[in-house]
């Protein structure tokens, strides 16, 4: 795994301009085939926990981001994701 730069989060600063200044962004480059990994750090205004994360994540893929987030926990490696749809798991 070798850490690098990416303009991802630029990019979506373009996308989503209330997210300029607050948005960093970090690649791994790896030796996979299709898939990629994003590593999402949050500074939320309150405490939460992971079970709180994963619920909002999941509710979400089950509503408005059907189709474009999936939820997952099963221990899957990056080529069980090859093909998969979504645009994030």
């Amino acid at each position: 795994i070798i850490p690098t730069t990416t303009g991802a989060a630029r990019v979506v600063t373009q996308v989503i301009p209330e997210l300029k200044g607050r948005l960093h962004g970090l690649a791994f480059r790896v030796p996979v085939a299709t898939v990629s990994i994003v590593d999402f750090v949050a500074d939320l205004d309150q405490e939460v926990t992971v079970e709180q994360v994963n619920q909002a994540f999941q509710v979400a893929a089950e509503g408005p981001l059907t189709g474009i987030l999936e939820y997952c926990q099963e221990p899957l490696v990056s080529i069980d994701f090859k093909g998969n749809p979504a645009s994030s798991i």
